[in-house]
Order: C-alpha cells, then sequence, then structure tokens
C-alpha cells in the first residue's frame, strides 16, 4: 500500500488485489487502507478456501500455485473476511496445464507449472465449503458475479 499512496488516492485511484491468499499481514494491511478511504477491493479465489496446506500431499504439484496456499487457520480467516467484507470478490485464477507441465510423476514443486484448473469447480468448491459458514446463494452471485461486474462497471448488466 505505502507504494501506491503517493497521488494515487488524491487522483481518484482504485486498487484491486487479486488472489489474496495471506490472511495475516497482507489481509491487515488492505483493511486499515480500506479504513482509511483508500478505494481497495479485494479478491481471493476458491483454492484458497478450499484447501490448507496441512491437506496438500508432499509432491503433489496439482496443488501448485500463486501465491501458495497456506494453513489451516488462514483458509479459516479467509472465509471470515470473506463474510465480513474485508473480502469483496471471487475469482477462479483458472490457470489449466497438462499433467506433464505439472511433472505429477517427479513431484517437483519448484519446476512444476504454478497454476490450478478451476473455472469448472469454482460454484460447487465455494458453495460446499461455504455450508460451513452459513452462506447463501444470494452471497454466491454476489462474490462471484454481482461484485466483479460493479468493478468492471457493468452493473445491473
Amino acid at each position: 500500500m505505502k507504494d501506491t499512496e503517493v497521488g494515487g488516492r488524491s487522483e481518484g485511484a482504485h486498487l484491486h488485489i487479486v488472489h489474496l491468499s495471506d490472511s495475516k499481514t497482507t489481509l491487515d494491511l488492505l483493511k486499515d487502507a480500506k479504513h482509511s478511504g483508500a478505494k481497495v477491493t479485494i479478491e481471493t479465489c476458491p483454492h484458497y478456501l478450499a484447501f490448507s496446506a496441512e491437506e496438500v500431499p508432499d509432491g503433489d504439484t496439482r496443488f501448485k500455485c500463486s501465491p501458495p496456499i497456506r494453513d489451516a487457520a488462514n483458509k479459516e480467516n479467509l472465509w471470515e473476511a470473506l463474510l465480513d467484507g474485508h473480502i469483496d470478490m471471487l475469482s477462479s485464477d483458472h490457470s489449466p496445464s497438462t499433467p506433464d507441465l505439472k511433472l505429477m510423476e517427479e513431484g517437483n514443486f519448484m519446476k512444476a507449472w504454478g497454476g490450478i484448473s478451476s473455472l469448472q469447480f469454482v460454484l460447487p468448491v465455494t458453495w460446499s465449503h461455504g455450508k460451513k459458514y452459513g452462506i447463501t446463494l444470494n452471497q454466491l452471485a454476489s462474490w462471484w458475479s454481482e461484485k466483479p461486474a460493479e468493478l468492471a462497471g457493468q452493473k445491473n448488466k
């Protein structure tokens, strides 16, 4: 946020954060920025809400993404931030690859393609995992459609 501050607010700049995975330091900075009046929107992805680092089998490069999947407490905090409105919307970050680019047999996280194929799973994943938190279909529609449309200047389209 500090690097975006010079002239940004006075010029009416809007900062959109994509693929938030860190519910600690980064989220706290963004909450403070929003509270101080900065025009900031934040999105996260279903894989950060569905998986935790503890659940990823060693060497299973299907889970390699950037930023990385973090621990279970982080996942819970992301859900809380989404439900509290600190995270504004969801995005798929759909980044598929062929199995050979994922180096699944090799299990080398350093060399494997860093993306998750997720478009086909976004609704069932967020609905299935979100039921634990009492989410509604209206909330899902807002996070997946209404809020991104507003950000893109397509409200009510």
